[in-house]
């Protein structure tokens, strides 16, 4: 079994949504919106299709690097399109970005880890990209060091995935 996981989740990141609550004949029902439902459901058939097995049992402990790729708006001009390619702009506008963490972690639970409380580090960015998808990287980790190198290595690959694509 691997220590270190990747998966590419196309398409457009939904941030999770507040529960609702309904009343049926004296009992209120709680229950995930549509759209959040639908796209935790999606998540888990990239993470099936991709990798098809449980990656960590429970009490493993795992570092996780969420990467949000966010289309470029139509509105910029050529030039800010550019900057917003090569990281000089960054999106800051909705989904927030704790919340399509949310969407995504929960749609990981029982699939690819047994508990979102094995989370024990979370690095979430977004930026622009000439597509719309999310990037999952989970890895193992057994103590701080090591948790430090996976932030570290992953931010070494990112910088330099980043040079080679303005480059071209």
């Amino acid at each position: 079994m691997k220590d270190q996981i990747k998966i590419i989740i196309q398409g457009a990141v939904t941030a999770k949504q507040r529960p609702k609550a309904s009343r049926i004949g004296g009992f209120i029902r709680v229950y995930t919106p549509t759209k959040t439902a639908n796209y935790e459901n999606y998540v888990k058939l990239c993470y099936q299709e991709q990798i098809g097995e449980m990656f960590a049992e429970e009490g493993i402990p795992l570092a996780c690097d969420i990467h949000i790729y966010k289309l470029v708006p139509k509105s910029f001009s050529k030039k800010k399109t550019i900057a917003a390619l090569n990281g000089q702009i960054l999106p800051t506008h909705k989904p927030d970005i704790d919340n399509c963490a949310k969407s995504v972690l929960d749609a990981l639970v029982r699939v690819s880890y047994h508990d979102d409380s094995q989370i024990v580090s979370l690095y979430v960015d977004k930026t622009y990209s000439e597509e719309e998808y999310v990037e999952v990287v989970l890895t193992k980790v057994n103590n701080k060091e090591e948790v430090k190198q996976s932030i570290r290595g992953f931010l070494n690959e990112k910088q330099a995935n980043e040079e080679s694509t303005i480059q071209e």
